[in-house]
């Protein structure tokens, strides 16, 4: 049943074998995925870049496509799961960042912090314009949430060394994120 359903379908090994069949077949699929991922996220680049995933997945995977004549539902599928694995990363991200504005006690009186772009990003410069120790230390405590413990073990040094690398990024840290926050 499986072979006459594929004998009737697309045969999706031929097309990527193909360089023609594939750049007709990628050509009359792309703009229907591009279009199906921008109207669900927004974004040009999101959608972009997602619509290269979804085809770098179907190229992997070829086996997982069940031999329709058409392929377009099964690539809005794999698009459809991308989007949401995007989604899902996004938060944990925007989470870890939430994470690290708490623990190092930055607060602005008048929003809180991770809620526009801008204190986002002044989170960004902040972290970058510490030493690397201090950055990677601070990462590894508040945003991966490792024990003091584990993250002197990741960094090969005694636990109270790694308690006085830690409070000191915690301070440059806040002293940063305030230095740039109000020279905006």
């Amino acid at each position: 049943m499986a072979d006459s359903a594929r004998s009737l379908g697309l045969d999706l090994r031929a097309v990527l074998d193909d360089d023609v069949a594939f750049r007709a077949w990628f050509e009359r699929t792309s703009p229907r995925v591009y279009a199906y991922l921008l109207s669900r996220s927004g974004s040009r680049v999101i959608a972009e870049d997602l619509t290269q995933e979804v085809f770098l997945e179907a190229i992997r995977s070829p086996a997982t496509f069940d031999g329709r004549s058409d392929s377009l539902p099964w690539l809005i599928g794999i698009a459809r799961h991308r989007l949401a694995y995007h989604a899902r990363r996004h938060a944990r991200d925007q989470e870890r960042h939430e994470r690290l504005v708490r623990e190092v006690q930055v607060s602005d009186p008048q929003t809180v912090a991770w809620q526009t772009a801008t204190s986002r990003e002044a989170i960004r410069l902040a972290l970058r314009s510490l030493p690397s120790l201090q950055r990677i230390a601070l990462v590894f405590r508040f945003q991966d949430q490792l024990s003091v413990r584990a993250v002197a073990r990741e960094l090969g040094r005694s636990e109270d060394a790694t308690e006085s690398l830690i409070r000191r990024a915690r301070q440059a840290f806040e002293r940063r994120y305030r230095e740039v926050t109000n020279a905006d």
